[in-house]
């Protein structure tokens, strides 16, 4: 066996490269996936981190329909329920000299020292005994002394709602671990009676934690009545995973998708290493070799590929994974909630996956080339003609099983309904239904353009189509992982395009206002109504439209609650998915009515003319669905409710922004002047031309594409390698050849036209086959997947730039991976290839 060992590791030995090309494939593969994994999972502790440290041990929460709840409340829960361990807290967000935006917590420092089980950090217990020495004092975590430059004792300007105030930084806020200072990285704390100065929110609560037993939860249940709900401390947790659940699954789809091209490179490389083998093979067969101790050598050889791969992809992934947070936080930022996750949650399953993914994935791409050695009968092996043979006619049956893939795939979208997860799977089996017919594929392009090449190139196209025939065990595998490389590239490329031509429409429609007003401080900050008031009589401003946020509870799911106060004119402008025949503005504005977003319909399976049930303060209402209108600002969905239906059912809303319609003589520009100069410089706010927030809109769509931009390039430098390795083997085997043609005449040069045409030619082939693959792929990705992660739709839309760029990808990947081969095969003598004619 150790000889045995020995023969089959000489062509590593001989020719590295080789073995540094297997194990680059592999480790590529390992690390993306591990890096998306890495990612995903520290976005999560990240999320759970954050609520357990500002939460500790509490069990539920109680909030109001209204968006505050009156001190009263709690105290009658401590007095006349006799609950003990409960903290109210006031909430909200807050801006810093440097216009940071951080989360400042008012807790009751008595309530939090009393029940000691409402926070778990006894040092951030001791810290809060601070808050009690001082009025108008907070505490900061540590991080922040530095941008901040402040320190203890020292003085701290913050706005809110746009009043300015002076705080004292009365200690520090310890943390016990990286992670947990992670979480509290843009939290404030203060005590209860301070922050509700500064948020104005006197006499008010935002919620009340409360840790109860099981007896506890049913007995207070009967208590709490609308505009109250008791909800349990893990639900908002549950809504931040859910919300970015979707955009967690697309990234593991993609790094998924690395990994086949992996897989196909890897499969590549055991395949190219047994045909290069199988003289070697032959003899040892005839030696005595036993097919179980073969298939013992090849797996072994793909395992230890494998295990090196591993090695260096789990030093890649992680590596990867810290540049890959920060695009995942920015675009989690931008699209759901503040999120800032700095530290990267190393974790035993996220390694233990890649690692089993890796080996999976090597050890099945191994079984197939092994297979088809123990397969083909030692006396044959010398005999080329009869391995093309086999692979020609292996290309039938591989057609009957594409269509076999094909049928399952349409089944699986037509049973699967809104399951994602049998999208990416039915994906999955179309690829492979592309990656079975390539070969095929592959021999009628290569037919086809055999005439044109001849007319280009002359005789060196032509024994380069023949030479590419000729070769097809060897140079298929090759051309479809570069095919489906591309083919991804297109796919993804393809759908970007659309939704960002179908975000541009409906910003177009949406956005018709001329200038736009929002508070900055937060999610639930708000607008002045003074200055509402002091902006509707400035002259200039035909009208105004106002808007205002409600989160609403229900089956502690979040709904998200629209509030709006516009005219007829600006309602037009929507888009609604139905052609209902009613009155719908009518409808909208004077019944208890609301239209939903398409993301809000999909998911909670709504459609015109249906009635939602919503918590409101009178208790819980039933309103008929008006309309479902295009929407992309929420994939979870939105409510919108016109403010006079709102008014009968809560009380007092929060103005968050405003959207300005001039008077058709006015110049935005010089009315926008007007407003900052005498009102808008005094107040935190966020001022935007249309054209501005056109612009600003559209490049957070595409920083939320970043990463996937990165993942593609990643999968490209796969597949690249792949068609590199395979040309080197390809060239290599071809010695004899390239001798012979140089002694009847071939110059250097010659050869290199040669070699690069042939490279140049796989290039072609796999961007022409990527081409309908790519096309499929974007079909399923916007009709199916997209539809099932966010529930939205959009319009289809290919422009010819993509399937252009694919062909000049396919080739410039060609002819790049054969520059080197070239080099190789022009500077040999024929001498040294012919010497044992």
């Amino acid at each position: 066996m150790k000889l045995r060992l020995y023969v089959f590791s000489r062509r590593y030995l001989r020719h590295p490269w080789q073995l540094i090309l297997g194990i680059t494939g592999i480790a590529l593969g390992v690390g993306v996936v591990l890096a998306i994994d890495l990612t995903n999972a520290s976005s999560e502790r990240a999320f759970a981190i954050a609520n357990q440290s500002v939460a500790g041990r509490i069990t539920h929460q109680i909030v109001s329909t209204t968006g505050s709840i009156d001190e009263a409340v709690y105290v009658d829960l401590r007095m006349r329920h006799g609950l003990r361990v409960l903290v109210p807290v006031v909430e909200g967000w807050i801006r810093t000299g440097p216009g940071e935006t951080y989360r400042l917590l008012g807790f009751d420092p008595v309530a939090v020292l009393g029940g000691d089980q409402a926070l778990t950090s006894p040092a951030l217990n001791l810290a809060v005994v601070n808050l009690l020495r001082q009025r108008g004092s907070i505490l900061l975590p540590e991080h922040l002394l530095q941008p901040l430059q402040a320190e203890p004792g020292a003085s701290l300007e913050v706005t809110a709602n746009g009043r300015t105030q002076t705080l004292t930084v009365a200690g520090l806020i310890p943390a016990d671990k990286a992670l947990q200072s992670q979480a509290l990285s843009s939290v404030i704390i203060t005590d209860i009676s301070t922050a509700q100065t500064v948020l104005g929110m006197q006499g008010r609560l935002s919620r009340i934690d409360l840790v109860l037993e099981a007896a506890e939860v049913d007995r207070l249940a009967s208590v709490i009545t609308l505009p109250l709900q008791l909800l349990t401390a893990a639900a908002r947790g549950n809504a931040m995973t859910q919300m970015t659940r979707a955009f967690r699954i697309n990234l593991t789809a993609l790094s998924l998708l690395a990994l086949v091209i992996g897989a196909f490179l890897i499969y590549n490389t055991m395949t190219i290493s047994v045909l290069q083998r199988r003289e070697q093979i032959a003899t040892l067969r005839t030696l005595g070799l036993l097919r179980s101790e073969l298939l013992f050598l090849i797996l072994g050889e793909a395992l230890l590929l494998a295990c090196a791969g591993l090695i260096c992809g789990t030093g890649l992934g992680v590596a990867l994974s810290h540049y890959l947070i920060k695009l995942a936080s920015r675009t989690i930022s931008d699209l759901y909630f503040l999120n800032e996750v700095r530290a990267i949650y190393l974790n035993g399953w996220s390694f233990g996956k890649a690692a089993l993914l890796g080996l999976g994935a090597t050890l099945l791409a191994g079984y197939f080339p092994a297979r088809d050695a123990l397969n083909i009968a030692p006396e044959l092996t010398r005999s080329r003609s009869r391995l093309e043979r086999h692979t020609r006619f292996r290309q039938r049956r591989q057609i009957f099983i594409a269509v076999l893939t094909a049928v399952m795939a349409a089944v699986i979208l037509y049973l699967s309904d809104k399951s994602i997860v049998a999208g990416f799977t039915a994906l999955a089996l179309i690829i492979m239904t592309f990656a079975l017919l390539s070969p095929a594929l592959l021999v009628v392009l290569i037919k086809l353009a055999r005439p044109l090449l001849s007319i280009l190139f002359g005789l060196t196209g032509v024994i380069a189509v023949r030479s590419v025939l000729a070769g097809l065990s060897r140079t298929q595998v090759a051309v479809t992982a570069l095919a489906i490389a591309i083919s991804a590239t297109i796919g993804v490329s393809i759908m970007i395009g659309s939704f960002r031509l179908s975000v541009q429409d409906w910003l177009a429609g949406l956005l018709q206002a001329d200038i736009y007003i929002a508070a900055e401080n937060g999610p639930a900050a708000a607008i002045d109504p003074q200055l509402v008031a002091h902006i509707r009589k400035q002259p200039g401003i035909a009208r105004i439209a106002t808007a205002g946020w409600r989160d609403l509870w229900l089956d502690e799911a979040p709904q998200q609650l629209l509030v709006r106060n516009l005219d007829e004119e600006i309602f037009s402008h929507y888009r609604f998915r139905d052609n209902a025949d009613t009155d719908r503005w009518r409808q909208f504005t004077t019944t208890d009515s609301v239209i939903v977003s398409e993301s809000y319909a999909y998911h909670h399976n709504v459609k015109t003319g249906d009635r939602i049930t919503l918590p409101t303060d009178k208790g819980m209402q039933a309103f008929t669905v008006a309309g479902v209108y295009v929407d992309y600002s929420s994939d979870q969905g939105v409510i919108c409710m016109y403010s006079d239906i709102h008014a009968r059912w809560w009380s007092g809303l929060n103005v968050t922004s405003l959207s300005l319609y001039l008077a058709p003589s006015q110049d935005s520009a010089a009315v926008l002047r007007k407003l900052h100069d005498d009102l808008l410089n005094r107040y935190d706010l966020s001022v935007r031309s249309n054209r501005s927030l056109r612009e600003l809109s559209l490049q957070i769509f595409d920083r939320t594409f970043v990463i996937t931009e990165v993942l593609r390039v990643l999968t490209i430098i796969i597949a690249f390698t792949g068609i590199l390795g395979a040309l080197l083997a390809i060239q290599l085997e071809r010695g004899r050849e390239f001798g012979v043609l140089r002694a009847f005449g071939m110059t250097p040069r010659d050869l290199w036209k040669l070699v690069l045409s042939e490279s140049g030619l796989m290039g072609a082939m796999a961007g022409l086959i990527a081409m309908p693959l790519g096309i499929t792929l974007a079909a399923v990705l916007i009709y199916v997947i997209n539809r099932r992660s966010f529930g939205w739709s959009m319009d289809f839309v290919l422009s010819p730039q993509y399937l252009l760029s694919a062909m000049v990808l396919g080739v410039a990947a060609g002819i790049l991976a054969g520059i080197y081969p070239a080099w190789r095969m022009a500077a040999i003598l024929p001498a040294q290839v012919l010497h044992d004619e």
